[in-house]
């Protein structure tokens, strides 16, 4: 004589994580199957899940719903093929198979905002590099804020004409590797206040060409500044003594053929 059983298999579906899923290292992935079965109670059927990076997740059985869970946060980055696996007392058995990827967020190593100092006659540049533990190219994004407020601008550089003397403007670079965004990295930078330049002074007399003990005396220079208009200011240096104002009268000092009369 013989001894055979003849049943039904039972029936396993994976219901988190869902096929092609992303994780992040460190993340807490759960694991969530159903098993049921025609002619066995739920909780008399054994299942398994099974990576094929990590091997042997989980072993039991199902509990009274048919419900096998449980949860790992210590996944190794890389593609998971994890197969749930239930067997009746019958020895039947019934799978089913996902796969998933636990990924390393792309890191920003350096932010580079060019030129230092700033100032309102160059354009405004960030420069990046990234790097990514699971071999990925990550690409960037940017964000760009004047005094702490979220601008319109993505780009990579700020044009000198919408810098302004005393600005703050802060650059976000968030990374990316095609599946998750990495920790965004902050680089700021204050527009500082341009140099003015002068243009070549000029002394001018009230007796023409010709400079007298009584001539009035008038300075003249055109300032340039790329921030704001300039007004120049003018210091005389008559002799040991300083005057300032544009315009001089040598009869208010005892001056001596051959003096010497400067305008700064």
């Amino acid at each position: 004589q013989i001894f055979m059983t003849v049943g039904t298999p039972p029936i396993a579906t994976i219901d988190e994580p869902l096929d092609g899923d992303v994780y992040s290292v460190g993340e807490t992935v759960t694991f969530r199957g159903t098993v049921s079965d025609t002619e066995d109670h739920s909780n008399s059927i054994a299942v398994e899940w099974v990576s094929d990076m990590e091997g042997v997740l989980s072993t039991g059985n199902a509990n009274s719903q048919g419900i096998s869970q449980f949860t790992s946060s210590t996944l190794a980055a890389g593609v998971h093929s994890v197969s749930f696996t239930a067997t009746d007392t019958s020895g039947l058995v019934a799978d089913d198979l996902i796969s998933f990827r636990v990924n390393t967020p792309p890191v920003v190593d350096s932010v580079t905002l060019t030129p230092d100092p700033a100032y309102s006659t160059t354009n405004l540049v960030v420069t990046t590099t990234m790097s990514d533990a699971d071999g990925q190219n990550p690409t960037a994004t940017y964000v760009w804020f004047e005094d702490g407020i979220q601008t319109s601008f993505t780009g990579t550089t700020i044009s000198s004409s919408d810098l302004d003397v005393g600005e703050t403007w802060t650059v976000r670079v968030t990374p990316n590797d095609g599946y998750v965004d990495g920790t965004f990295v902050e680089s700021s930078r204050t527009i500082e206040n341009s140099l003015p330049s002068i243009g070549a002074a000029s002394i001018s007399s009230s007796d023409g060409t010709n400079v007298y003990s009584d001539s009035v005396l008038t300075c003249s220079a055109t300032g340039t500044d790329p921030d704001e208009v300039v007004s120049p200011t003018y210091l005389w240096s008559i002799s040991g003594y300083l005057y300032t104002g544009s315009s001089v009268d040598l009869s208010n000092y005892s001056l001596s053929v051959g003096d010497s009369i400067e305008c700064i």
